[in-house]
């Protein structure tokens, strides 16, 4: 696998910038995953929608490359831009009129995960049996450890949500959106209260995106793509 390869400039994705304004930001709105849970799916289908500025993985660089890392997989020096709070700016700081969409692995904020840090983002969930994520996974990345698999943060994090707010955070299944996406992604939309734009369903195969370049040899299904795969849950995507 190449992925060190594509983390010369890590800065594309997370466009980290200054301190944020003193001023009340609006909520991000925030997709917390497991891996391969058909989540890069999602954020492609929210690239097409138009109507978000949209960020994939921006906290990946925290959990692999800071100061706070718990271990070096990549072999890349320790970088002390790559705090969570800083990247938590620059994501505030977006120069864009556009709301904003967020998908990170739950894991990825470990180490700052707290009733405080989440109160920035309006929290949603999705998930995927480890049955059919966990081989997929190891096709990518076959030594992984028990905490990239990401169970056990995201549950965490969901808990932490759950008895901060009083409400239970909106969950969606990858296999039910590979099932029945314009079911899943609707509801979604009706219970995060934005429009359904169905036309975002479908989109352009192999378009270059700047939100697919950091992590690119993990997203070759979606790049491909030109929709949500029809359900075929022994398959390994």
């Amino acid at each position: 696998m190449n992925t060190h390869n594509n983390l010369k400039n890590p800065n594309k994705e997370v466009h980290l910038m200054a301190s944020p304004q003193e001023k009340k930001m609006p909520l991000i709105l925030a997709l917390w995953a497991v891996p391969r849970s058909v989540s890069t799916a999602f954020v492609r289908m929210m690239i097409e929608r138009n109507d978000f500025h949209v960020f994939n993985s921006s906290f990946s660089v925290y959990y692999y490359f800071s100061k706070d890392r718990v271990f070096d997989r990549y072999g890349v020096k320790a970088d002390e831009s790559y705090d969570y709070q800083a990247i938590l700016s620059s994501l505030q700081n977006t120069p864009t009129e556009k709301p904003l969409f967020l998908k990170d692995m739950a894991y990825y904020v470990k180490q700052c995960m707290s009733k405080e840090f989440l109160s920035h983002f309006h929290n949603t969930f999705i998930i995927r049996d480890p049955l059919y994520a966990l081989p997929s996974l190891y096709k990518i990345m076959p030594d992984f450890t028990l905490e990239e698999t990401g169970y056990e943060q995201q549950y965490r994090m969901f808990q932490i949500v759950w008895k901060s707010t009083g409400k239970v955070p909106v969950i969606i299944d990858g296999s039910d959106l590979r099932e029945n996406p314009k079911a899943i992604v609707k509801a979604y939309c009706d219970a995060v209260d934005i429009p359904f734009i169905p036309q975002a369903l479908n989109w352009q195969p192999k378009k270059k995106l700047p939100q697919m370049e950091l992590w690119k040899d993990w997203y070759d299904n979606v790049i491909s793509s030109a929709s949500f795969f029809p359900s075929k849950e022994n398959k390994d995507d």
